[in-house]
């Protein structure tokens, strides 16, 4: 009787939630990909595998990308369109990627050509609403003349349309030009349409008449438009002239998705919706997943009641689900959630979710994640989880931390790895004025001097005024640090930044300087290179690594340098009691869903007997992962979503038990085929 009253109680849900596009409502974004590229550039095939992966992840008219080869690439690869767009841009550096005109991403290397550091951009925008809705009508791309048709319809009244524009690019894949292939190759873009309804409701249709070059293999072109803000050069909203397919979702949310509030009391979050965007009906599936402490309350919810973490809905095509997230933090802490979306029939492996996160204002440490795609962060937080310090984690890929929500904590840590950009402006005047109330500071990654050097203008003057730091070089090569004598941060303590259970991800650490005499050296290289500094201004303290945390070589040694920053911040001294500090047990998989593989960690509170064992669905204990005696501290262990003899789990939800002395912890993994 239970489970068939709880499906009755969603059943009611979907059906009070589905919408099919009522007046006022904004529509689910899409991702562009603009790619300032030429033929000869180093690290441009990163960039082209990086897109390539994303195409294969993300379904058509979701995600899109256009090339503009420079003027000087080879084999009529390049237009005036193509360099109009480059200067666009102001790009100087190949390759460059602008995604939806927004978020820039340079350079190439292995987390590009993965798509790692694409996906996590796209990922950041396919959640956000568009005031437009663009249809493409019909379309003729044979020579020698094409022809588009297509509605830009107003979904939410806008503001300013007196710098936006309708643009349309024609686009040629498998275009050869030794050594490569060539996909999305711009090979025309028409001149600019400027959109002129601007009222929800309205309609604007584009017919337009282009020329076709018989050289142009017709099955191998397609037609990009998007809607674009000439004012900031935001991409509002684009289609193209892929196939629509049968099964396929689109969402958006709206408002702040991380919040900073007390504990036992509610939290409700903006709406989001879930569209079905594919031509035919299908079942979408809403579900709430957590990382974050036992017993905490995260419900969805429509504009009547509250039901529970899952909802289903039966969407024809156009229709959508309208709900919203809450939260009742029940202790201290914070919380990680996804609402995760999935359709019946899509088959998609690739998970699609909402990303929120709550955190409570009693906690002192805010660790703010801006090291992109990568999950460096989980060193953060054993170091932190290893002597019991409180904290939360503010993802940068979800919006800026601001003065406002910097003011909730006593110090800061914020952890960049190596990605670009970072410390920009808003974070620079956020930073600016939680140290100027007396904030502390730790702040740590690889070419963060170089970055601030290269911009130079504020961004260098914040490096020097506020991290009190000189740039004098990059990539010292150099993977031994040596602590300072007497210093109460770095005294009798070296470190290792390559091997080890560290990140091992050192490439261009560098070498700097204080800037000042409230600044001074507390690791270095040699006698004649520093890699870390600390400034005490008598108004506030920082703490900046020229190298990533995360690469220190063993947990105990990044647990005990975390603990006396976090004290000298603080305290601006380092009391550091004898024997084994306190911490609790924590666990955790990482990531979640996990693919291909994923990494179990979990914190030994004392050196005891333990176990770590996986779950199925249906209660059976499917691989054992440890048991026996384990030391004290932290523990990472690689699931590969194998059974015990070696062969392939389903997909499918499983749970992952770590059981010790003192307490048992349980939680949920998703494994993706």
């Amino acid at each position: 009787m239970t489970r068939r009253l709880h499906l009755l109680v969603l059943c009611l849900c979907a059906c009070i939630c589905i919408g099919a596009g009522p007046a006022g409502a904004w529509y689910p974004g899409s991702v562009i990909a603009e790619d300032g590229t030429t033929t000869w550039c180093t690290y441009c095939p990163d960039a082209y595998a990086g897109i390539d992966a994303c195409q294969g992840l993300y379904g058509p008219h979701e995600f899109n990308a256009i090339r503009y080869y420079g003027s000087n690439s080879g084999g009529g690869l390049s237009t005036p369109d193509t360099d109009a767009r480059i200067g666009y841009y102001g790009i100087t550096a190949f390759p460059t990627v602008y995604f939806n005109g927004q978020t820039v991403s340079t350079g190439g290397g292995e987390e590009i050509s993965s798509g790692a550091t694409y996906s996590a951009i796209i990922d950041s925008h396919l959640d956000d609403p568009s005031y437009f809705k663009v249809t493409i009508n019909s379309f003729d791309l044979s020579a020698p003349d094409g022809s588009i048709d297509c509605d830009i319809e107003v979904m939410e009244n806008v503001p300013d349309i007196s710098m936006m524009n309708v643009r349309i690019v024609i686009t040629e894949d498998n275009v050869d030009y030794t050594p490569h292939t060539h996909m999305d190759v711009t090979r025309d873009m028409l001149p600019d349409i400027p959109v002129t309804v601007n009222t929800t409701g309205q309609v604007q249709n584009v017919n337009e008449v282009f020329a076709v070059d018989a050289g142009w293999v017709e099955e191998n072109l397609k037609i990009v438009v998007f809607v674009q803000d000439d004012t900031d050069k935001v991409i509002w909203a684009s289609d193209d002239t892929r196939p629509t397919p049968e099964y396929a979702t689109r969402y958006f949310a709206l408002g702040d998705r991380q919040a900073v509030g007390p504990a036992y009391v509610a939290h409700i979050y903006d709406w989001f919706e879930v569209h079905n965007v594919g031509s035919m009906a299908d079942s979408v599936f809403v579900e709430v997943e957590s990382e974050g402490p036992e017993g905490w309350i995260n419900v969805l919810c429509t504009e009547e009641f509250c039901v529970g973490p899952l909802v289903e809905g039966w969407l024809q095509p156009g229709e959508f689900l309208k709900l919203h997230l809450q939260v009742v933090a029940t202790t201290p802490g914070w919380n990680s959630i996804k609402v995760n979306i999935t359709q019946k029939n899509a088959g998609r492996t690739y998970a699609r979710s909402i990303e929120y996160t709550y955190i409570t204002d009693d906690v002192t440490i805010l660790v703010v994640d801006d090291d992109g795609a990568q999950e460096y962060e989980n060193y953060y937080k054993d170091a932190l989880d290893y002597f019991g310090l409180t904290y939360g984690v503010w993802n940068r890929n979800l919006g800026v931390a601001d003065a406002a929500t910097l003011a909730n904590f006593d110090q800061v840590l914020w952890s960049v790895g190596w990605s670009f950009p970072t410390l920009d402006e808003d974070d620079r005047t956020a930073l600016m004025t939680f140290l100027d109330n007396g904030g502390g500071l730790f702040v740590t990654g690889q070419d963060i001097g170089w970055e601030m050097n290269d911009i130079g203008g504020a961004a260098y003057d914040f490096y020097q005024n506020y991290l009190h730091a000189t740039y004098v070089n990059d990539d010292t090569n150099d993977y031994d640090l040596n602590g300072v004598d007497q210093d109460p941060i770095s005294h009798m303590l070296p470190l290792m930044i390559i091997g080890g259970d560290g990140a091992n991800n050192q490439q261009y650490q560098s070498d700097i300087d204080p800037a000042d005499g409230t600044a001074s050296v507390i690791w270095t290289y040699d006698e004649n290179r520093n890699a870390a500094i600390k400034a005490d201004t008598g108004t506030y303290r920082v703490v900046y690594f020229a190298f990533g945390f995360e690469a220190i070589d063993n947990a105990y040694d990044r647990a005990y340098v975390i603990y006396r920053i976090m004290n000298w911040l603080r305290y601006g001294t380092v009391d550091v009691e004898e024997g084994e500090p306190a911490f609790r047990a924590t666990l955790g998989v990482y990531p979640n869903p996990v693919q291909d593989a994923g990494q179990i960690r979990f914190t030994m509170p004392a050196t005891g007997q333990a176990s770590l064992k996986v779950f199925g669905p249906d209660g059976r204990v499917v691989r054992t992962l440890a048991q026996g005696e384990l030391e004290a501290g932290p523990h990472v262990i690689d699931w590969n979503g194998t059974s015990a003899d070696g062969s392939r789990l389903p997909a499918g939800i499983y749970y992952y038990r770590f059981d010790n002395s003192v307490q048992t912890l349980t939680k949920k993994a998703v494994l993706l085929k």
